[in-house]
């Protein structure tokens, strides 16, 4: 099984959602629609991926209280707005 490290060092996310000032991910990914969502911020009910966001994986964040935010594949153009002002309030 090829699955990524889930404590977020081999993603270049990591180091911009740094540099944004965001708050640190938890180490574990969460699950929406049976995919693991690579990047979460429990207290604050958020998760974020780079990978496709399925419908599924849409509602079932939802049905859950959670805000799941799409990200590009990589952090070239920032950090989203949305996840910046879903983290700093």
């Amino acid at each position: 099984e090829a699955r990524a490290s889930f404590d977020g060092s081999a993603s270049p996310w990591v180091k911009a959602f740094e540099e944004a000032g965001l708050p640190h991910v938890d180490t574990m990914p969460v699950k929406f629609g049976e995919t693991d969502v690579e990047f979460a911020w429990r207290v604050h009910g958020v998760a974020a991926t780079a990978n496709a966001v399925s419908p599924e994986m849409s509602q079932d964040a939802s049905n859950k209280g959670w805000e799941l935010v799409s990200l590009p594949s990589l952090p070239d153009a920032g950090v989203p707005v949305q996840l910046t002002d879903l983290l700093k309030g």
